[in-house]
Order: structure tokens, then sequence, then C-alpha cells
């Protein structure tokens, strides 16, 4: 008993850990630690395909069928061309921003934008403008170029559009993207003598199929499983800079990859501006041109699988994107 009554402080911590411990063995398991600040939002690929999915079985169905109506109410005809300030434009961002802004994770919320974007045959501009757009919509911003609030459209109409500063960017390699962005890009400027600018120039190609089959060559040649280790890493709301060899200055084309047609043949579906409205009269009636002026759900092949294809030669990751509250 001496010796119970001297160890009897041990004894009692020791058969209350062991009684605990049985006790905690049969109560289901909670974190104690609770972590701070936002709660991490988990992105649902299954309902982001669904939501392509029905945007394309629309329009393959000619089914423009805009939700706002305020949108519906101004009418886009051969007489009234559609411009990225036009009153038009503007309603559909003040409409479409707080019913893009209820979801919660950021690509769900640029394939909304894009969805509603392309049934309500909205003109945003160039390509690069409206793939801000979508973006500013989804909430991604950058110090110069403010995404649109509530009050306020921001980028939106600015005198050089949505041009947002992406911090990051997914490649599998950092060099590689050096590469492609820097010396390749620079190499390749100008040289599609399309526009009439480039008449006086001699080192450019004939054509951009001809300037795209160039790049094609030089970038596959050094890079192992061009393109393929690139696209492989895409995902739904990614948005890329594509070389089309058009008759731009540095002949890239911006598109934002929505998800595959065939995979396995390298198909990608795309939301893309289209600008046409430049084109002189006799280039086709009104209606063509009108058609072209507005952004698009559009496919293009851009894997090895398709031979042909179009490089990518930027990647802009939206999840590292700067987020406005």
């Amino acid at each position: 008993m001496k010796i119970v009554r001297k160890n009897l402080p041990m004894i009692i911590i020791a058969t209350t850990i062991i009684v605990g411990t049985i006790i905690l063995a049969f109560l289901p398991w909670k974190p104690v630690f609770q972590p701070t600040g936002k709660t991490p939002i988990t992105w649902n690929k299954n309902e982001a395909a669904a939501t392509i999915s029905d945007l394309i079985r629309d329009v393959q169905a000619n089914n423009y069928d805009c939700p706002f109506a305020r949108v519906n109410r101004i009418t886009v005809n051969a007489r009234n061309w559609p411009y990225p300030n036009t009153e038009r434009t503007r309603i559909f961002v003040e409409d479409a921003l707080p019913v893009v802004r209820q979801q919660r994770s950021v690509r769900d919320r640029i394939l909304l934008a894009a969805s509603l974007a392309i049934k309500c045959k909205i003109f945003f501009g160039s390509c690069g403008r409206s793939a801000g757009a979508v973006y500013a919509l989804a909430g991604i911003s950058d110090r110069d170029d403010p995404a649109p609030t509530a009050t306020s459209t921001g980028c939106m109409f600015s005198d050089d559009g949505c041009n947002l500063d992406i911090q990051k960017r997914r490649v599998p390699d950092s060099d590689e993207g050096m590469y492609l962005s820097g010396t390749l890009s620079t190499a390749i400027r100008g040289r599609n003598c399309n526009a009439p600018s480039d008449v006086r120039r001699r080192d450019c190609f004939t054509s951009g199929s001809q300037a795209t089959g160039q790049v094609r060559t030089e970038i596959s040649g050094t890079l192992q499983n061009y393109p393929n280790r690139w696209t492989d890493f895409l995902e739904a709301g990614d948005w890329l800079y594509i070389y089309n060899g058009n008759s731009t200055s540095i002949g890239s084309h911006s598109v934002i990859f929505l998800g595959w047609e065939n995979e396995a043949d390298g198909q990608a579906w795309i939301f893309e501006g289209n600008p046409r409205s430049w084109l002189p009269e006799g280039r086709g009636s009104d209606l063509e041109r009108l058609r072209e002026t507005r952004v698009r759900l559009n496919t293009t092949c851009i894997k090895a699988e398709c031979g042909n294809y179009y490089p990518v030669v930027q990647v802009y990751d939206p999840d590292s994107a700067t987020m406005i509250n």
C-alpha cells in the first residue's frame, strides 16, 4: 500500500491517459486544428464538362438562347455594327457579372462567362480582348487592369482592353517557356506577309500557313514530345496563345481552352474572339461579316496527332492568377 500511495499521482495520470485513449478510439474522429482563412475550393470537372456539353449541343442546334432580356432587346444587324464599347456589350457585362460570380471555382466562372458570351453573341473586340474580358468577368485581375465590379466595368472598355498580366504559366519546364516566349517569338515576329504593312518586308512568309509550318518545325525540332508535353496538361479554362501565322505583329491567336472534342485526334474546343469587321466591302455579304464579329465556339488542332497542328506558345493558368474579392 505504501508503494501505491507513494506512486498514486503517477497511477492516476496513467489511468486517465489509458481510459481517455480507449474512449477516443470509439468516437468519430474530428481534426483538432481548423485552418483559418478561405476554404479551399475544389473544381468539379464533371460539372464543367456538362456545361460545355450543353453549350456545344445548343450551338450545333443553332440555339443561341441568351438569358438576359435587356441584351436581347438591342438588336445587332448589318446597320448596327457591334463594337466593344456599345451599349449591348455594356449591358451584357452588367447582367452577366453577378451570375458569373455566383460560381465558387474560378474555372467554373470562366466557363460560364464564355458560354454566356457565346450564346448572347457578344463582341468584345480582338481575340486577346475577348479572352481577357472572360477572365475579368471571372474575377481575375492585376494592378494595371482591375477586373469589372458591379458599379464599374474597369478594364472591359479601356483603350487596351483586358490585357491581364497573369502571374504564372503552366508549362512542364520553365526553360521551355522562356524559349517559346522569348527567342522563338522574336524570330517569327512579323514574318507573315498577308497584311499590307508587310509588303515591304523581305524576311516574311507568303502566307499564314507557311509561317505556321515553319514555326511548327522549329519548335518540334528543339523540344522533345512537343506539343503534347504541353497540351497533355491543359485544363478547361486555360488561356492559350497559339501561333497561326496571322497578320498581326506576333502572328499569334488568343483562345480559351474549353475541353477536348476528341483528345485522341488532338481536336480542342475553344472560345475565341474573331473580329472580322475590318474586312473591306466586297469580301462577303453584310450578314457574313456580321456573323464573324462576335465571340464564338470553335475547334482547333493543337496536338501532334492532328498533323498540321497550331503550336501552343503560351499557357496561362487561372488558378495562379490574382483574384479580386
